[in-house]
């Protein structure tokens, strides 16, 4: 009679190793006086990996990403993702950064993942993942922190982003409210105005954040 094989435990990921590996030499990498990472491994949390808190010279927090860590499978900066971690990315209330590490030469790349970077991208109805190519100028090696200058950028353009946001809300909610019923003034009008003032608000600091970098690589 053939005896059945036992049912042995749950193995790791065939990925750990190299997620795991990653990690650690990304964070070797950061520049511990400026960014204080806080990066999972082995966790079942999706989308991302941990968070990246930004500080001055006081270590006081300037502000927190958050971050996925990827192994890169080549030299090459570029990483396959997945398409409902890019809708995440637009969503989320953080800004994302997306980090592609190259073990072998132990550099790392970075991408800032928002809304007007995924439309670039033509996300077609259906599809499962999507190439994102790292700028080989967004380099972290242990040597270069111009990374943190343009991090402390994207958090500056974000919370103004918040702030107007916040500030066109209240406007349109206390002209809601002086508005006439009776006129018939509280309809679509008004709710287009929003929208069409919350995209522009969008927009302008999506353009805020490239010009800023542009800046400061003069």
């Amino acid at each position: 009679m053939k005896k059945e094989k036992a049912i042995g435990p749950a193995p790791y990921s065939p990925t750990d190793g190299a997620e795991n590996l990653a990690v650690a030499t990304f964070v070797t990498l950061l520049d511990n006086e400026k960014v204080k990472a806080d990066i999972k491994t082995r966790d079942k949390f999706p989308n991302i990996d941990g968070y990246l808190e930004l500080v001055d010279e006081t270590l006081q927090t300037i502000g927190k990403f958050e971050t996925q860590v990827r192994k890169l499978p080549k030299t090459d900066p570029k990483i396959s993702v997945k398409t409902t971690f890019l809708s995440y990315c637009e969503e989320s209330c953080l800004p994302v950064i997306l980090v592609g590490v190259d073990i072998k030469n132990k550099k790392a790349y970075w991408r800032y993942i928002d809304k007007n970077f995924t439309s670039q991208l033509k996300i077609r109805e259906g599809q499962k993942s999507k190439t994102v190519h790292f700028p080989k100028e967004n380099i972290i090696d242990g040597q270069n922190t111009e990374y943190s200058l343009l991090w402390k950028s994207v958090i500056e353009s974000h919370k103004m982003k918040l702030k107007e946001y916040d500030e066109l809300k209240n406007s349109y909610d206390i002209l809601a409210r002086r508005s006439n019923p009776a006129l018939g003034l509280i309809k679509d009008e008004f709710r287009n105005i929003h929208l069409f003032l919350d995209e522009l608000n969008k927009r302008l600091n999506n353009e805020f954040v490239i010009v800023t970098w542009h800046l400061k690589r003069l």
